[in-house]
């Protein structure tokens, strides 16, 4: 099993402080920090990943609230890894997922993502709203699982090319199977 800051290549279980996942085998996974994305990247276990990739995904990290991510080095497309990620949100307040979702709507709107669909994707544990955006000036669409319990805000973001996404998207149904909050 992972620890904290780990690279794994092998479909393993990430067993971490609010959640369970299991990622993978064609999937990079970092249980991350940016001194850990620095890590991996020094030793080349990110060596599929153009430096502008790595410095958006250092940038993100930063804000802290990303626990996990994951790269799909298959697609061999230098410029832009299929990737996950794994947000938790400590809320003030309980929230209900209805009022987690709008927010989200709201949130993704205001910085020019496109929302192309809206359903949901029960897992037989739990059921999550999923919505499908796009965004523009990317040329990226994603798909983000989004589950409200009490007080604390899940998040699973799976972003693709267009032409990937359909596949992606069947890969990321099965991650979400996984998916276990705690």
């Amino acid at each position: 099993m992972p620890t904290q800051g780990a690279v794994t290549q092998q479909g393993e279980l990430f067993d971490l402080a609010d959640f369970t996942i299991t990622i993978p085998d064609d999937m990079v996974a970092l249980d991350v920090t940016s001194k850990m994305l620095d890590e991996a990247t020094a030793n080349g276990a990110m060596s599929g990943l153009s430096p502008e990739i790595l410095r958006n995904v250092k940038q993100a990290l930063e804000g802290g609230l990303i626990k996990l991510m994951a790269f799909d080095i298959s697609a061999g497309d230098p410029e832009f890894a299929d990737n996950m990620n794994v947000v938790i949100e400590r809320l003030p307040v309980a929230m209900s997922q209805e009022a987690v979702v709008k927010a989200n709507l709201l949130q993704l709107r205001s910085a020019g993502f496109q929302l192309m669909a809206q359903d949901r994707f029960a897992t037989g544990q739990h059921e999550f709203d999923r919505l499908q955006c796009s965004i523009p000036a990317a040329g990226v669409e994603f798909y983000s699982y989004i589950l409200a319990r009490g007080s604390t805000a899940y998040t699973v973001t799976f972003t693709s090319k267009p032409e990937r996404t359909a596949s992606f998207r069947l890969k990321g149904e099965t991650i979400m199977r996984s998916f276990r909050p705690k």
